[in-house]
C-alpha cells in the first residue's frame, strides 16, 4: 500500500490545479485512527483520498475514495481488482480517475508514473522510510537499502536522488567524512539527472551541495529555486531556499520561506529543525525551542536536534535544562559531547567541559570539526575556535555555511578574522549578488 500511495501523492502532486499535502505529512496518518476532519485540518486540505490494497495470490484489490473533509461525504468511491504485475498502470488509472472526480481541467493527460522492477522499488519506499527517521542509524540503514535499489535498477532516477539525499545528511550529521559525503553524492546526483533533468529531488540534492559544501549560494539559490519550479507543492525546493537566505544573514525573509514550506509539508520534521535554527540566529529563543520540539515531537532520534535546543537553553541561562537536554541527545560521537561541554562550561564544571570536548576532538575530529570550533568559542577559546574554523574551511565541512547565523560565534565578530573568514567564503559577494525576488510564491 505504501507503494501505491507513494505514487499517487507523486503523480497529484504534478498536477498545478491542485495542493497535494507532502508524503511526509500525509504518512503520519497511517494505522491511526483518527478522524477525518482532524487529519484535514492538520494537513491544510479540504479533501482526504484514501483506501486500502488487499492481496491474495497474484491478485491485488485496491479500493480507493475521495472523502469531502467538512462533512464526511463521499464524492467517489471505486474498486479495482488487477493483477498485481501491473501496478504501475493500475496507480496511473487511479490517478487519472481521481483527477476527473475532482473536476481539475488539465491541458493534457494526468502525469503517468515511473515504472521499474517491483523489488527496487520496494527497496526505494524502505529507505525512505529509514530516512524520515533522521537518527544515525537509520541513515546509515537508507543508505544501505537505496544502494541495493540503484544495483538491481540503475535506471530508476528517484532512487538515485534520495540515495544522494542520504548521503548528503550523513555527511552533515557526523556519519560520513565530508569528502566522501560529497563524492558519493555528486556522482548519485549526476546519475539521477542525466536520467531524468526535471527530477525536483535531483535540483535540491545539488543545491545543498553548492550552499553546504562548495559555499556557492548564488548557484545553490538558482537550484533551490529549479526544485521548486518542478515541484511547485513540494515543501524541500521553497524550505531549501528559506535555508538558504538565511545562511546569507537575510533571517527574516527566510523564515517566512521556511513557513511558507512548512504550509505545504507541516509533519516534516526537517522543516520545523531548520525553521528553529532561523529563530536561533534572530535570537527568538522560544520560538526556537518549540520548533526543535515539535521537530523531536515527529522524529525523537532526529541527530543533532537536542544539540541546538541545548544551546536555545543556554542562550536563555536555563544552564541546568541545558544540561538535561544535551545528556539526551542521541549523537555520542559529535553532537553529545559538544552539547555536554558547553553545558558543563556554562555551569562553571571546567573538568567536566574539558572531558567532553576532548572526547568530541579524539572521536569526531574528521566528522565534527565545525562542533569542535562551536565548543571552542562557547567556552571563550579564540584562537582555538579560528583555527577549527579554517580547519573546517579545508576539508570543506557543511556546518561552516551556517557560520554567518551561529550566534554561539558572537564572541568572535568583533575580532578582524571574522571578516577575514567570511571574505573567504564569500559570503558578503553572495549577498550582493542575491536575485530579485523570484516567481514562486512570495513571503
Amino acid at each position: 500500500s505504501d507503494g501505491i500511495t507513494e505514487e499517487l501523492l507523486n503523480l497529484l502532486a504534478k498536477i498545478p490545479e491542485l495542493r497535494v499535502a507532502a508524503r511526509t505529512s500525509s504518512f503520519s496518518f497511517k494505522g491511526q485512527n483518527v478522524e477525518i476532519p482532524v487529519i484535514a485540518e492538520r494537513l491544510g486540505v479540504a479533501h482526504i483520498l484514501e483506501g486500502s490494497v488487499r492481496k491474495a495470490g497474484n491478485q491485488v484489490r485496491i479500493t480507493a475514495q475521495l472523502i469531502q473533509a467538512d462533512d464526511g461525504f463521499h464524492l467517489w468511491s471505486e474498486t479495482y481488482d488487477r493483477q498485481l504485475d501491473n501496478i504501475f498502470a493500475i496507480q496511473d488509472e487511479i490517478s487519472a480517475a481521481v483527477v476527473d472526480a475532482l473536476k481539475v481541467t488539465l491541458l493534457g493527460e494526468a502525469p503517468r508514473s515511473v515504472e521499474t522492477d517491483p523489488e527496487a522499488y520496494r527497496l526505494y519506499l524502505e529507505g525512505q522510510y529509514f530516512f524520515n527517521q533522521r537518527s544515525q542509524e537509520s541513515l546509515l540503514k537508507a543508505a544501505e537499502l537505496l544502494q541495493q535499489s540503484v544495483a538491481i535498477a540503475p535506471e530508476y532516477a528517484p532512487a538515485w536522488a534520495e540515495l544522494a539525499f542520504v548521503q548528503l545528511w550523513l555527511g552533515a550529521s557526523g556519519g560520513m567524512e565530508p569528502g566522501e559525503s560529497i563524492r558519493l553524492a555528486e556522482r548519485s546526483t549526476s546519475r539521477a539527472l542525466e536520467l531524468d533533468p526535471n527530477l525536483s529531488l535531483a535540483h535540491t540534492t545539488r543545491a545543498i551541495r553548492y550552499v553546504f559544501y562548495d559555499f556557492d549560494f548564488e548557484r545553490g539559490l538558482a537550484e533551490y529555486k529549479r526544485a521548486f519550479d518542478l515541484d511547485p507543492g513540494g515543501a524541500l525546493g521553497i524550505g531549501g531556499y528559506g535555508l538558504a537566505l538565511k545562511q546569507l544573514g537575510r533571517f527574516g525573509e527566510a523564515i517566512e520561506y521556511q513557513l511558507e514550506g512548512l504550509k505545504r509539508d507541516p509533519l516534516m520534521p526537517e522543516s520545523h529543525n531548520n525553521l528553529g535554527t532561523s529563530y536561533l540566529a534572530m535570537g527568538e529563543w522560544d520560538r526556537a525551542e518549540s520548533s526543535f520540539r515539535q521537530a523531536l515531537e515527529l522524529s525523537p532520534d532526529y541527530v543533532g536536534v537536542r544539540n541546538r535546543l541545548t544551546r536555545a537553553y543556554l542562550f536563555q541561562g536555563q544552564t541546568e535544562k541545558a544540561l538535561a537536554t544535551a545528556k539526551q541527545e542521541p549523537d555520542d560521537k559529535v553532537y553529545r559531547p559538544s552539547a555536554l561541554s558547553m553545558a558543563h562550561h556554562s555551569l562553571g564544571e571546567t573538568a567536566a567541559s574539558d572531558r567532553e570536548l576532548q572526547q568530541l576532538i579524539e572521536q569526531g575530529a574528521e566528522v565534527g570539526a565545525y562542533q569542535i570550533a562551536q565548543t571552542y568559542a562557547w567556552r571563550g577559546e579564540t584562537d582555538k575556535a579560528f583555527e577549527w574554523l579554517d580547519e573546517c574551511l579545508e576539508i570543506r565541512d557543511s556546518g561552516l555555511a551556517s557560520v554567518l547565523g551561529d550566534r554561539v560565534f558572537e564572541s568572535l565578530w568583533d575580532d578582524p578574522r571574522w571578516e577575514i573568514l567570511l571574505g573567504k567564503l564569500k559570503l558578503w559577494d553572495a549577498w550582493r549578488a542575491m536575485p530579485p525576488a523570484w516567481g514562486g510564491p512570495q513571503p
